[in-house]
């Protein structure tokens, strides 16, 4: 079929006003000549892709873009602006005619910012079609796409973090495995990178919502090593928001839960580190595997839980003592000084932490003041149980989609290899790990 010829079918299609009409279409794409849909020029010298409406010729265009794009053997900047000028205007309802296509375009998309080391260029197109793709249609919820994942991890690999925020804020609530060409790891992926985003920006019980609900998603019969990764930090977020390690639900697979003790161990003693409320032990903890926290992009977190005992511990004193010095408060805490006690007491105050005043006439004297929590870390943990337990469900549908799960099976193994060798971080891990410390 000539290109002309081609074009022509794909125009004729625009005006069928059937779903099984425009099915007919399909076969014309998928065996189209190859010449025919990397071509860049028609009889007239237009380029196909700029004769063809993205918004109703949708299927079509993506076949002819994706075909281009996997013929580029550099950065094509054009292609890169046809990419945004489809997914900001596709047609979701013929892109669930062949949903394969669509990851494919999401992976040649990828594959072409990192060639060009622009991971920013890929944000705004995933953004467009995690909108576009997963919106809510009939009695269906926002639903998981294989893009969701895609766009965490290039946010993180650009910075560009509160750009993921709007899809991130919205709960997936339906998964649809084969009407959106989904796989067991998309779903993890998508938490685990969510996870990283939210610490980063410190929104810590989102995040750790998102690790909890990557951990606790139904294994086959041998744990994901993201969900290993995944644990560790959910470790970590869990002293910062409540002082005590997670404990993992009963019905979580038992290859998940070995996995998590075996490769998790380190964490696990830093958090009994904390646990007793002892700073100096928890600091010998941190210099004892502070080599381990940074081989797994942690180090940020981990700094952050000295800083969170810190807090806890003069938040302790509240229940204690009405008015306490300066010095007393840097001697309980292990602060340095009266002076960084002071600092740190302020800005529990300004924070809303604790309700507090200073007298310097005094001679530097804190008086605690009674109110009521505004946070209640019991409650919110019991909610994220709640939430992980729904979001069961939808996992269960992937991988029940997703049956031969051998890539985790081998990706735990490279865990297992990575551990000897003290290497054992995500590619967009490494990206965010000194954004997650506190100046």
């Amino acid at each position: 079929m000539a290109l002309e010829q081609f074009i022509r079918v794909v125009r004729e299609s625009a005006s069928w006003d059937t779903a099984r009409k425009r099915r007919e279409l399909l076969p014309v794409l998928r065996n189209a000549p190859p010449g025919a849909l990397v071509s860049t020029t028609l009889d007239d010298g237009n380029d196909p892709l700029k004769s063809l409406d993205p918004a109703h010729h949708s299927l079509a265009y993506l076949f002819v873009l994706v075909a281009r794009m996997a013929a580029s053997t550099v950065p094509d900047l054009q292609l890169l602006q046809y990419s945004v000028r489809f997914a900001e205007s596709f047609d979701r309802k013929q892109i669930f005619i062949y949903p394969q296509k669509m990851r494919e375009f999401g992976s040649l998309l990828t594959k072409m910012v990192d060639a060009a080391e622009q991971p920013l260029a890929a944000v705004l197109p995933l953004k467009y079609m995690c909108e576009k793709w997963s919106e809510p249609h009939g009695n269906k919820g926002h639903q998981l796409t294989p893009m969701h994942a895609q766009l965490a991890k290039y946010c993180i690999l650009s910075k560009a973090y509160a750009t993921a925020l709007p899809i991130l804020d919205r709960d997936i609530e339906e998964v649809e495995p084969q009407k959106f060409d989904l796989q067991y790891q998309d779903f993890l992926l998508y938490h685990y990178y969510g996870g990283i985003i939210y610490a980063t920006l410190k929104r810590f019980e989102r995040a750790a919502r998102f690790f909890r609900l990557c951990v606790v998603a139904p294994a086959p019969t041998v744990a994901s090593a993201i969900q290993v990764e995944a644990y560790r930090k959910l470790i970590l977020v869990s002293l910062i928001i409540n002082g005590r390690a997670p404990t993992l639900p009963k019905y979580v697979n038992n290859a998940v839960v070995r996995a998590c003790k075996s490769y998790a161990s380190s964490y696990t003693e830093f958090a009994q580190a904390f646990a007793s409320m002892n700073a100096a032990r928890l600091e010998n903890e941190f210099r004892k595997h502070q080599e381990e926290f940074v081989s797994h992009n942690n180090r940020g977190l981990a700094l952050q839980c000295l800083q969170a005992l810190t807090l806890k511990n003069i938040q302790q004193l509240t229940e204690t003592y009405i008015t306490l010095s300066l010095t007393d408060i840097a001697k309980a805490a292990n602060l340095a000084d009266a002076a960084e006690a002071e600092r740190r007491v302020l800005s529990m105050i300004q924070e809303g932490q604790i309700a507090a005043t200073i007298s310097q006439r005094d001679g530097g004297m804190v008086s605690f003041q009674d109110t009521s929590e505004s946070y209640d870390a019991v409650t919110t943990m019991r909610k994220i149980d709640a939430d992980a337990k729904c979001a069961l469900a939808v996992a269960q549908k992937i991988m029940e989609m997703d049956r031969d799960i051998g890539s985790s099976k081998e990706y735990l193994l490279k865990v297992v290899q990575n551990e000897r060798t003290g290497n054992t971080s995500s590619n967009a891990g490494g990206q965010y790990d000194e954004m997650m410390t506190d100046d």
